[in-house]
């Protein structure tokens, strides 16, 4: 457990050095190298490498996330276990009656959660495991797409707005696991705009390449 712990505090330390030394490297050259248009050579994509850096460390930390919530997850169900084992054959199978008709009692109506995973949450350590794994998921699965969209906007369109768009959607990924918690569609203040920022970068490279074919 002490690793993933460790591992979700170095990805952290880690995300915050990157971002230090992007701003750094903007107050820095932000007189002598501004380029208002497509990067001309290697070193104009220092930015864009900060930005695809905290993205890829913000991805880890939600990975040691994931890990070090499923071991706390183990820790409770051993300890459930532990407790169940140690009463009696007959107090169990009354515990596990109750417990049944508790959750019967106590079952909530569906959601859209439960529907598009397919697993119904009867706790909330199950909501954070699931939590755990959406943030780490649904940042791979988009994460492709961002740098793609990235590189291919500071190339062919603007350097400088690829690296503003490019910290928004680091932005609104950073929080997924918060929102996620919440109840439906508060999600939506995390994909919503980071989808934004993917689809204009994408549009737009597509806009200024095929404009002239018209």
């Amino acid at each position: 457990m002490w690793i993933a712990e460790a591992g979700v505090y170095t990805a952290r330390c880690a995300f915050l050095a990157v971002a230090a030394l992007s701003g750094y490297h903007y107050y820095k050259k932000k007189d002598s190298s501004y380029i208002e248009g497509p990067a001309q050579q290697a070193q104009d994509y220092i930015p864009i490498v900060f930005v695809a850096f905290a993205a890829i460390c913000l991805l880890y930390n939600y990975f040691f996330r994931q890990s070090l919530t499923a071991f706390h997850v183990l820790s409770k169900q051993k300890s459930d276990y532990k407790a169940r084992t140690s009463n009696s054959e007959s107090t169990k199978l009354l515990n596990s009656l109750s417990q049944q008709n508790q959750r019967q009692q106590t079952q909530s109506k569906p959601s859209l959660t439960e529907a598009k995973y397919n697993k119904v949450l009867h706790s909330r350590e199950e909501r954070e495991k699931l939590c755990a794994d959406r943030s780490a998921g649904n940042l791979l699965e988009q994460l492709i797409p961002f740098l793609v969209a990235l590189f291919s906007y500071a190339t062919f369109v603007n350097l400088h707005e690829a690296v503003i768009f490019g910290w928004m959607w680091v932005f609104f990924r950073s929080y997924y696991g918060l929102v996620f918690m919440k109840p439906f569609p508060t999600l939506f203040l995390s994909t919503l705009p980071a989808y934004f920022c993917i689809w204009y970068m994408i549009g737009k490279c597509v806009y200024v390449n095929t404009v002239d074919l018209f």
